[in-house]
């Protein structure tokens, strides 16, 4: 289910910091940016945070003057995790610091009220079909179907698409649905019937990178799921490939199940951190594990914060601090 975000600005005067460095997600997490305005320049915040918690990542900042004496600061690909969980945001409070402390900001309507910040999602599911998986694929279908209707439920702009592999001359791919068309996508997934030997790991998630490369029309999320029960034993070049893999910066998460030719190495390969690596070693498990990926790919938040335009003299920063809890 698509999360979103309420937003409650609580008035409790000053804050202090949050630990830099905890041992563990606590209660909330945050991020801080420095702001400027000045007369002889447009607002300005910092391309990255100037301060975080470890367990919290974004993917980009902007301000913008959108006239009515109102500035507009967005943060976007929010996502909260540790090496091995991933969180979804309850709550968050915005406050600044002009030098005299932390004060949390209740005088702006926009922030004051519940609002849902639903991101975009382009999600594409990477599917091993191998022989090897042959009694458990009437299940994968099932887990798939349900993969898609949660992502494209997320919002009517999200979308899915699905890549079938099991040896490097059997990958298919779909195009990208959305929730109005979805149940073709779902029709394609029940009537797909190819299965051979071998696993061309690699090589089918570099297909899934293709893809989102060539969705240009697409301004949200985009991210990657991978299943298999073994490591990669058929893509040409397989170190090349990992590189590839590696270097993208797409959100990837591989889900593995674990059989005779498992291998927690490559399935650690095409994940984009530790806790995208899910190992699940049972079969009767790996729907949860398909569900709760769904989640994760779906808690990915952005912020859009309306301040005044005042002009100010010095920077100030803005932080957000961030309420939790484990998807």
């Amino acid at each position: 289910m698509k999360q979103s975000i309420l937003i409650l600005i609580i008035a409790l005067g000053s804050m202090s910091s949050c630990k830099k460095n905890p041992l563990w997600v606590g209660s909330k997490e945050f991020i801080t940016y420095e702001y400027k305005f000045s007369t002889d320049s447009l607002p300005e915040i910092s391309a990255e945070p100037t301060n975080q918690s470890p367990f919290v990542e974004v993917t980009s900042s902007s301000a913008s003057h959108v006239g009515n004496d109102v500035v507009k600061i967005t943060v976007e690909g929010i996502r909260v995790f540790s090496d091995k969980k991933n969180f979804v945001i309850d709550e968050i409070s915005i406050s600044e610091n002009d030098g005299n402390g932390w004060d949390v900001q209740n005088e702006f309507s926009s922030i004051n009220s519940s609002e849902s910040l639903d991101v975009d999602v382009a999600a594409v599911l990477v599917l091993d079909m191998s022989s090897s998986l042959a009694d458990l694929i009437p299940n994968l279908k099932s887990y798939a179907n349900e993969f898609i209707d949660k992502i494209v439920e997320a919002t009517p702009n999200s979308r899915v698409a699905v890549i079938f592999f099991s040896s490097k001359g059997a990958i298919s791919e779909t195009g990208f649905y959305t929730a109005s068309n979805a149940e073709k996508l779902k029709e394609e997934v029940n009537n797909f019937n190819m299965s051979e030997d071998r696993t061309a790991l690699f090589e089918a998630t570099k297909r899934g990178i293709a893809l989102l490369d060539n969705l240009t029309d697409f301004e949200g999320e985009k991210t990657i799921v991978v299943f298999t029960d073994g490591g990669d034993n058929d893509t040409d070049n397989p170190n090349q490939v990992k590189s590839l893999i590696s270097d993208n910066q797409y959100f990837r998460v591989c889900i593995g199940l674990e059989g005779s030719d498992f291998d927690s190495d490559d399935l650690r390969s095409v994940a984009s951190r530790n806790s995208n690596a899910i190992t699940v070693k049972d079969e009767s498990d790996l729907r949860q594990a398909f569900v709760e990926v769904a989640g994760t790919v779906s808690s990915v938040y952005k912020i859009e914060y309306e301040r005044s335009d005042q002009i100010l003299d010095d920077p100030i920063e803005i932080k957000f601090d961030f309420k939790v809890s484990k998807i």
